[in-house]
């Protein structure tokens, strides 16, 4: 396994995507934290001076906005400690940064070998390729573990800022559900790293293996969105899609519970969803690992 994380660590893609995952996710955190005070000051300052044209604050549109940006409320603060889509407007139509850099991350890993022809001298090292593939598991697993744990504190500190920005705020969670929230997303991310290594393993070539991440971070939320629109509910089957899975798994929903498009489902279904698709593309990947030719 240190060898499997000295790689990743050796590699300038290993090293930035790493990089994007946790300063990107802080950074996503952070502009979630702040952003409710700043709307707040800005449509205070334009309804106080109206000449200066700032924004249309008078309409009431703001005000639902505002609304939905509330910091005191708990659903926002739900938002805030979900680590795969902070912010009540995450994770709908789209995929956030961590869910993409998680994926890639495993493809990286399982890629890496067969691109440079390493897999070829750990095969001859450990003869049992399924504990070749074991290690790769476990160097995910850690490394998405960690920096997991990274994103926990930076969301507790961006709650905090933001409960601290808002007057008469509080935190309106139990220290319950927020150790749920975030022991979900630190698992969605890992389980989303081993769909990414059963991938690369399946397909083995660094290129088509990430163009068919990106491929399917376009087409499934798109998929779900034009049926959500159409139907005027979130579809059921969007609990038991593997990308869709991971955005409801940390706390159920994607957008704020008072917006008619709002996707729910029950966390725990979607992380057993998820789970099972991690399965399927660990057992694909070390099946072909095991069957056929290396190289």
């Amino acid at each position: 396994m240190r060898a499997e994380l000295l790689k990743i660590r050796s590699t300038t893609s290993g090293r930035c995507l790493v990089a994007v995952l946790a300063l990107g996710g802080a950074v996503v955190l952070a502009v979630a934290a702040a952003a409710p005070a700043l709307i707040q000051a800005l449509v205070d300052l334009q309804r106080r001076y109206p000449d200066l044209r700032l924004t249309d604050a008078g309409d009431g549109r703001f005000d639902d906005v505002l609304a939905l940006l509330s910091v005191a409320d708990p659903e926002y603060q739900r938002s805030m400690v979900d680590l795969v889509n902070p912010g009540p407007f995450a994770g709908f139509g789209s995929l956030g940064l961590s869910t993409t850099c998680a994926l890639l991350t495993g493809v990286l890993v399982a890629t890496g070998d067969f691109r440079h022809g390493g897999i070829v001298l750990a095969a001859l090292a450990t003869p049992d390729r399924s504990a070749v593939i074991a290690r790769k598991a476990c160097a995910v697993v850690t490394l998405l573990g960690g920096v997991g744990l990274l994103l926990v504190l930076a969301s507790g500190g961006s709650l905090a800022v933001a409960i601290a920005l808002t007057p008469d705020a509080t935190l309106e969670l139990s220290p319950a559900v927020v150790a749920a929230v975030w022991s979900r997303s630190v698992l969605v991310l890992i389980l989303l790293g081993l769909v990414g290594l059963g991938l690369g393993l399946l397909i083995r070539h660094q290129t088509p293996s990430v163009a068919a991440v990106l491929v399917a971070s376009i087409v499934e939320p798109t998929i779900v969105l034009v049926a959500t629109l159409v139907a005027g509910s979130t579809p059921w089957f969007a609990a038991f899609l593997p990308l869709s899975a991971s955005q409801l798994s940390p706390r159920g929903s994607t957008l704020a519970s008072s917006t008619e498009l709002g996707a729910t489902a029950h966390p725990l279904v979607a992380l057993a969803a998820l789970s099972l698709w991690a399965a399927l593309h660990m057992a694909a990947g070390l099946w072909r690992t095991s069957r056929t030719d290396l190289v």
